[in-house]
């Protein structure tokens, strides 16, 4: 029997599959000691021949669209107490098994959140990382339930999670942050953890403009679920907070301090109008 299994939603993603699967059998641990579950879910491109090149992988085909249908499919099918989620236009890195399991070993933890990196191919992705790393440790340090957020592209959870409190929604998008809201609620946020060296890097976000373009789909359907689970943004001080120590880790000069400023504007400003977008048509009118 596995200790871990790995749940990975798939939709037209053929691009990245290989260098997904690929990292995925690059681990530390053991294979025996791990299972991969893809979940089909009405790709266009090609990704289901792809995935049945390797035979160490389970296939399931989900018809029903939406990544966290997939998941909960594939929660569902797996044969693991720890559950661990990426995405199947990620990698992951080499000990990410490894540190998803001595993070939930003890009885305390039952959630943890990885790293999530995008490709550093130019000076405001390295500062959007770093500055990324800041914030993740500020909030799942905190133990401000309310501050707290998910990504179903780097996370680990024990089943029982799933017992207690029920499988993910099936919105389009934002059901990591609720489970971990519910899970904070119900339980103790110091339940939910974060380990940088749990890393992913999501290939896709190559560039800021494709970053501002999901931050516009997030700011959307993002809206519905803070406000519904009292999820808050960080305030001015708490983010000035971050950005300073974002700064002085790094040991920005000036002119780097105000490139990261500018991202994470850019950032803030998409976000918003993804929100007012959603005020405005609403948040079933969000397919992006």
């Amino acid at each position: 029997m596995p200790s871990i299994s790995i749940v990975i939603p798939v939709y037209n993603t053929a691009k990245y599959l290989e260098a997904c699967i690929e990292s995925l059998h690059n681990q530390t641990m053991s294979s025996d000691d791990y299972e991969i579950i893809m979940v089909e879910n009405n790709s266009t491109d090609g990704s289901a021949g792809i995935i049945k090149k390797y035979a160490t992988i389970r296939l399931l085909e989900e018809p029903r669209q939406g990544a966290y249908v997939a998941r909960n499919t594939g929660i569902k099918a797996s044969r693991s107490e720890i559950l661990a989620f990426t995405d199947s236009d990620s990698t992951v890195d080499p000990n990410w098994l490894t540190e998803i399991r001595e993070s939930l070993a003890s009885i305390d933890t039952d959630i943890v959140m990885g790293f999530v990196r995008v490709p550093e191919t130019s000076p405001s992705l390295s500062k959007l990382n770093a500055y990324r790393h800041v914030r993740n440790s500020f909030i799942f340090g905190s133990a401000k339930a309310d501050l707290y957020f998910g990504f179903g592209g780097n996370m680990a959870v024990k089943k029982r999670v799933f017992d207690e409190i029920g499988f993910f929604d099936e919105s389009e998008r934002g059901s990591d942050s609720l489970l971990n809201q519910q899970y904070a609620k119900h339980f103790s946020p110091r339940g939910i953890v974060y380990n940088a060296r749990m890393g992913t890097v999501h290939l896709e976000a190559d560039n800021l403009a494709v970053i501002l373009k999901k931050q516009m789909s997030y700011g959307h359907t993002g809206r519905e679920h803070r406000r519904s689970e009292g999820r808050r943004w960080l305030s001015n001080s708490e983010s000035r907070d971050v950005f300073r120590q974002t700064v002085e880790s790094q040991g920005y000069n000036w002119f780097e301090a105000r490139l990261l400023a500018v991202i994470l504007v850019l950032i803030r400003v998409f976000s918003r109008l993804g929100s007012i977008r959603s005020r405005m048509l609403g948040p079933s009118q969000d397919k992006s």
